[in-house]
């Protein structure tokens, strides 16, 4: 069966470090004008990624940041 319709293609949210989605119940640091903080997209849903520097807890941590 030939589906008509486009593929899905919701703009998930990617790791700056390895540019793998980020799931909405991973640990996700999201940092803005030089200040990390660590949430997850289930808690907070509205977050936006544009503009800022969204980053899997742990390839914040091996950048070497510390949270």
């Amino acid at each position: 069966m030939e589906s008509s319709a486009e593929p899905f293609s919701a703009d998930f949210p990617r790791c700056e470090a390895c540019r793998d989605v980020i799931g909405v119940y991973e640990p996700l640091v999201q940092v803005f004008d030089g200040l990390a903080r660590q949430t997850s997209l289930a808690a907070e849903p509205e977050i936006e990624c544009s503009g800022a520097g969204c980053y899997h807890l742990g390839c914040y941590r091996a950048l070497g940041a510390g949270l």
